[in-house]
């Protein structure tokens, strides 16, 4: 039963880890510009936009993520009642 439990707890620990393998600190910046309009807000003193690559691709948009942050558009703003939906497709695990 002991060995059931430590089994157990050893992977509700190893879990957590395996999942924080992304490195906030690489930057996956191209040098270009954000599209016209967007802006970021990073979680990292220090950040930039000049850290992600972040390009207009067809209808939408495409991110290549370096430091996290919240990449916004000042001019899209809604009030009251309204529903936002997004698709997103990883293209590397």
């Amino acid at each position: 039963m002991r060995s059931v439990l430590a089994g157990c707890l050893a992977l509700a620990l190893a879990a957590p880890v395996a999942a924080q393998e992304a490195d906030p600190d690489v930057k996956a910046g191209n040098g270009k510009a954000f599209p016209q309009g967007w802006t970021a807000r990073f979680d990292k003193a220090g950040a930039s936009a000049s850290d992600v690559t972040f390009v207009t691709m067809g209808e939408g948009l495409h991110i290549t993520a370096g430091p996290s942050g919240i990449e916004y558009d000042a001019a899209n703003r809604a009030e009251g009642n309204f529903e936002v939906t997004a698709s997103f497709t990883l293209m590397k695990p």
